[in-house]
């Protein structure tokens, strides 16, 4: 994770230029407050895959998609229409099919996938309500910096903070800090200045389906 954030945000800096003088109070404290929801989504995930079943997790963290309607009528003031609820119930309903599994129970580490379940979805509404008023480009560059400053922390407390080895490692670093970091948080802030929260949660949703796709591949 350390690895993976620092390479997006150098990625980032790098495209950023001279936007990066245009970064002021509002930018950054939006920047640093998404940041701090990512690495907790992350975090949580993390440590809670180890205590749970992999259908348990998927399922689980797959909740924010009904998180997020909630949040957005309580927090951004925006009621989902029928079609959005609807939607929600169908996705959430295509989850569970995807990945539980006959004889799984509560594990310890659910709770802990619920936690990055709902700080998923406080990211996906502050983003909302973010992406109208900051530059999208600087918003996401603060967003991956502070992942990358935390996890580092988080790496240096609880891991033997080592040199990744191989080039396997490496390249699934490069893919991930690149294309699933920096590249997918810029295109989501983009989007969410098209779509709901809600819409949005749905069609992150799709993420499993396409892991199963792959898989069969």
């Amino acid at each position: 994770m350390s690895y993976r954030f620092i390479l997006a945000f150098l990625v980032l800096a790098a495209v950023s230029g001279r936007r990066l003088a245009r970064i002021d109070r509002g930018t950054a404290a939006a920047g640093l407050l998404l940041g701090v929801f990512l690495y907790g989504a992350y975090s949580f995930q993390t440590f809670g895959l180890q205590y749970t079943s992999a259908g348990n997790a998927g399922f689980i963290t797959g909740l924010f998609v009904v998180f997020v309607p909630i949040l957005s009528t309580v927090i951004l003031r925006k009621r989902p229409n029928l079609r959005s609820v609807l939607s929600v119930i169908v996705a959430t309903v295509g989850l569970g099919m995807l990945s539980l599994q006959p004889g799984l129970g509560v594990n310890a580490g659910d709770a802990l996938l619920l936690a990055c379940a709902f700080a998923l979805a406080l990211h996906i509404i502050y983003m909302d309500r973010f992406v109208e008023r900051h530059d999208l480009m600087l918003l996401t560059l603060l967003q991956m910096g502070v992942v990358a400053v935390l996890q580092t922390g988080s790496a240096l407390i609880f891991e033997d903070f080592v040199m990744p080895a191989g080039g396997y490692a490496w390249t699934t670093i490069i893919v991930c800090g690149v294309l699933a970091s920096a590249v997918a948080f810029f295109v989501q802030a983009w989007a969410q200045r098209e779509i709901s929260p809600v819409r949005t949660s749905v069609v992150l949703i799709m993420e499993p389906v396409f892991s199963v796709l792959s898989g069969i591949g």
